[in-house]
């Protein structure tokens, strides 16, 4: 027991066990970040175990050494090369393909979409993939499938421009996640179709100022998680307003910014939503036919739920 009266289990390691981890080789999973390394020896053989390799925070500069890496570890689930200036793939290193699903590449100096264009090619098993802090602003069309990719971060990638830019990534076939935090995006233009299979989004630090600009997010039928914190927008209210703002308006979300949103907070948010949007209704001129109109666009889901309310307190009346 510890001092506090808890039960804690001991685990003791015989000499064999012990020599298990002292043999490379078999161990499954390695990191060694922010060790100065900047270069592998193709010597190394033998370590077709090791599904998850961190060499995060290092000097490779090239990439030859990540085809090397690749070569070297043909098990390689997960990849983490974060904060390695790589840069971009220039077309002269011996290409290399790998099986690995999750790899992150935040902050490696890549300056071109082209070279995320290579990534389909170079791990075509692709599931997560993480691209923040790096520059796609020249974001084009997509040649490559990425078939399987279901998460991608492009968190502070100097995007701007939903419509001709993030609209690219619409006919990525899987995708579920995305993060487009921290970019200078000032609103949410669908295209028709785009991003049907998209279950989370997360425009936190985005450049959105009204409710009408992301309100094409509301026509997504497979989001159910929704972030958005520390906006023009969201930063003009409180906390609390923001949280039933998103609540009422998008009724398929069940996670906002990422806490679980249960029936009754639902209820209330819808029903805080209504009167809050009743009240602006009667502060019109009761022959303003155009503001009440402005009003309602502004409000597309005021009409449903104020329908629902009313059956509702009819029914509790009867």
């Amino acid at each position: 027991r510890t001092s506090s009266g808890k039960e804690k289990s001991i685990e003791f390691h015989g000499e064999m066990k012990i020599r298990t981890y002292q043999q490379p080789q078999l161990l499954p999973r390695i990191a060694m970040r922010n060790m100065g390394i900047s270069s592998i020896s193709p010597q190394l053989v033998g370590f077709n175990n090791l599904r998850e390799l961190d060499l995060g925070g290092n000097l490779i500069c090239e990439w030859d050494i990540v085809f090397e890496i690749i070569n070297i570890f043909p098990a390689l689930d997960i990849l983490n090369l974060a904060s390695n200036r790589i840069g971009d793939f220039n077309g002269k290193a011996e290409f290399q393909s790998s099986l690995a699903t999750e790899v992150n590449l935040h902050s490696c100096g890549i300056q071109s979409y082209t070279t995320v264009e290579v990534l389909d090619k170079i791990f075509p098993e692709l599931k997560q993939l993480c691209l923040a802090y790096n520059n796609l602003s020249n974001l084009m069309e997509i040649q490559a499938k990425f078939q399987k990719l279901e998460y991608l971060d492009i968190s502070s990638c100097e995007v701007t421009s939903w419509c001709d830019q993030v609209n690219k990534l619409s006919k990525i076939a899987c995708l579920k996640t995305l993060l487009l935090n921290d970019n200078e995006i000032q609103d949410v233009s669908l295209e028709k179709e785009g991003f049907h299979t998209i279950e989370h989004i997360n425009l936190t630090g985005t450049s959105i100022r009204e409710w009408e600009d992301i309100q094409d997010l509301a026509s997504l039928p497979r989001l159910r998680s929704l972030s958005l914190r520390s906006t023009p927008l969201t930063s003009s209210m409180g906390a609390a307003e923001a949280r039933f703002n998103l609540i009422a308006r998008y009724p398929l979300v069940n996670v906002v910014n990422s806490s679980p949103v249960p029936e009754k907070e639902r209820s209330e948010a819808e029903r805080r939503y209504v009167s809050q949007v009743t009240q602006e209704l009667l502060l019109l001129n009761e022959d303003d036919e155009t503001g009440k109109e402005t009003l309602t666009a502004r409000h597309p889901q005021f009409e449903r739920l104020s329908k629902r309310f009313y059956a509702d307190m009819q029914h509790q009346s009867a």
